[in-house]
């Protein structure tokens, strides 16, 4: 196997074996019907965990036979939607309730499929705090935002086409985030101790709704970043360092 593929094993194994209050979210797509919408209400545990999006990005989701990790993916398409403001065009994995003040791991499992315009990759609070922002470009390369106005950028590395997992450690208590990357060939991406995007410890809500958010924000190309799973934990994934 990939080396790709045995982290995802590991990962997947270890976020549904974990005690259910380390557990924040879980998201596969293994029981949604082919060519149709993820269902928002995630079954099993833990309790409170959703999918959200709005009704005129529908057209953008259709869940679909993959590899990436099970048999079924999340296929997000920037397909033509007229332009509903940019609030609205957000794909939203939003964890069960939780105290911030911990470290919180997001991590996901994605490849470009059809590459064209970027996409957003949003870690917050579920409210109104931001964290952090990935940006995954049509070539795979792949950057953060430096500073609450999102206008600089940190190029981290590129994935290109290949399937990759990618994992957030979180931090309130320093206000800081790493990324680590794992791809199918070739070393991990990894940064470490990067700001917050907000820095206000003020503005956070706790208990949070710790959430990652998926988004097209460009109309002039399609773009498909597949999604394999997503998942928020308290607990530290045991294949990290």
């Amino acid at each position: 196997k990939t080396k790709v593929s045995l982290l995802l094993i590991v990962v997947s194994c270890t976020l549904m074996l974990s005690c259910q209050t380390s557990k924040l979210l879980h998201a596969t797509f293994e029981s949604d019907a082919v060519n149709g919408l993820p269902n928002k209400a995630l079954p099993g545990d833990p309790a409170g965990d959703e999918i959200t999006f709005d009704a005129v990005i529908e057209p953008q989701l259709k869940v679909q036979n993959s590899t990436i990790s099970g048999s079924r993916s999340l296929y997000f398409t920037n397909v033509a939607i007229g332009n509903p403001p940019a609030s609205q065009r957000f794909l939203r994995f939003k964890g069960a309730s939780t105290d911030l003040s911990k470290t919180v791991w997001f991590t996901y499992a994605a490849q470009n499929v059809d590459p064209g315009m970027p996409v957003y990759v949003d870690v917050s609070d579920g409210y109104s705090a931001a964290i952090a922002r990935l940006i995954i470009e049509a070539n795979g390369a792949v950057s953060i935002v430096k500073g609450s106005d999102y206008t600089q950028y940190e190029l981290l590395g590129n994935v290109g086409s290949q399937v990759h997992t990618v994992i957030f450690t979180t931090s309130l208590a320093s206000k800081t985030f790493n990324v680590t990357i794992f791809k199918e060939s070739g070393p991990a991406i990894t940064v470490e101790n990067k700001p917050f995007i907000q820095q206000d410890h003020t503005q956070f809500h706790n208990p949070a709704r710790p959430t990652i958010t998926f988004s097209h924000q460009g109309t002039t190309s399609s773009h498909t970043y597949a999604l394999g799973f997503v998942s928020i934990s308290k607990e530290k994934p045991k294949n990290m360092p």
